[in-house]
């Protein structure tokens, strides 16, 4: 009987890599991408657009 295998996506198995190779410390969760915090930026700015706003 096989155990199942985890499917690791490129982000994932990037990480696990650098994990391994001692670039990143594994305790530090990863930064938002760049997309997120360009949101994270211009939210207040688009707040009158509802695809844009904060769900509560």
């Amino acid at each position: 009987m096989t155990a199942a295998r985890k499917i690791a996506t490129p982000v994932t198995l990037a990480r696990e890599l650098a994990i391994e190779w001692q670039l990143i410390d594994p305790d530090t969760p990863p930064a938002p991408t760049p997309i997120q915090r360009a949101l994270d930026i211009l939210r207040p700015h688009l707040a009158w657009d509802h695809r844009y706003r904060e769900t509560p």
